[in-house]
């Protein structure tokens, strides 16, 4: 199937730009919709792109937005759902809309880890995303819509210059969790954008599809050396962090009904480490057109983000 009519939901995420950009980059663009809360804000962020207003707290609403008002029809052969993850509700929404709009193909607010391994069917901050993933493969196995899930790891772009996973801020010691030998799947946002638009490439190869990509796979201690080594000068103080601690003081005061202040990045990182969970057994890069990083890319990656903190 050829796609022709692409509608975003969302298109202000953290992966829109990258989405839309490598979508219009492709042979033949398809016409991009984008469908939001906010048209007006989204129509200044994208101005030469369609915007159209999305109640979706209305499953009624979405089906008239995604369908013609002349015949029924669906307008889009693909949906990409970038609603944030704790938009329950109106995700489920988007995906019952999709589904009575008989829109072919849907791409969901994924983008995370393997959701299928058992560790993270009962990890609480994954809930949101699970519990989407599990709704929409359950519609599926009736027919409508036929997914493309696309799982990334953590985006290493922007969890290190938001000091997630590395605090190259030389105020701070650098939390490594752990031990910081354990690697995880990390990809870059521009990453994602391009294997999003080259699945739209082949979508017969892509349906009913759980993909996993990496820019590369790191550890703390290989992103800390790479550090030392480009910025000899500086002092980077350490601290050490046992998430697995944390997880469970965190879990005791959510049960205690206090509330739950971690420092930054734990569950994330905790997430990543435990078991090696966060790092990809196998990646779908190559089939989806990406070409993973050696540690020269690394490098600058990382020089830039010092030299900007």
């Amino acid at each position: 199937m050829q796609v022709r009519n692409v509608g975003i939901a969302g298109p202000r995420s953290t992966l829109g730009p990258s989405i839309i950009k490598h979508l219009l980059a492709t042979g033949s663009p398809p016409t991009i919709t984008l469908l939001s809360r906010s048209s007006t804000e989204t129509s200044l962020s994208f101005p030469t792109l369609n915007t159209l207003q999305a109640n979706y707290d209305s499953v009624d609403e979405l089906v008239q937005l995604l369908t013609s008002p002349d015949d029924g029809k669906p307008l889009f052969d693909v949906v990409i759902s970038l609603l944030k993850p704790s938009a329950l509700q109106p995700q489920k929404n988007l995906i019952d809309a999709v589904a009575q709009a008989r829109i072919p193909h849907f791409i969901p607010s994924s983008f995370t880890v393997d959701l299928r391994l058992p560790y993270y069917r009962t990890f609480p901050p994954l809930a949101p995303k699970r519990e989407v993933e599990d709704y929409l493969l359950e519609k599926a196995s009736r027919g409508l819509p036929a997914y493309t899930i696309i799982q990334t790891g953590i985006f290493l772009d922007l969890c290190l210059s938001r000091n997630i996973i590395m605090n190259f801020n030389n105020s701070l010691p650098i939390a490594i969790f752990d031990g910081g030998d354990v690697k995880f799947s990390a990809t870059m946002l521009d990453d994602v954008g391009g294997a999003v638009a080259n699945s739209l490439l082949k979508t017969s190869e892509m349906r009913n599809r759980y993909c996993c990509i990496q820019t590369a796979a790191v550890s703390q201690n290989q992103l800390l050396r790479i550090a030392r080594e480009l910025f000899p000068d500086k002092t980077w103080e350490t601290i050490g962090v046992d998430t697995a601690a944390e997880e469970r003081e965190a879990e005791d005061k959510r049960k205690r009904g206090e509330e739950v202040v971690m420092r930054p990045g734990t569950f994330v990182l905790r997430g990543s480490f435990r078991e090696g969970n966060g790092l990809f057994k196998d990646v779908d890069n190559e089939f989806l057109g990406m070409k993973g990083w050696e540690e020269e890319e690394l490098r600058q990656l990382i020089r830039s983000v010092i030299v900007d903190a």
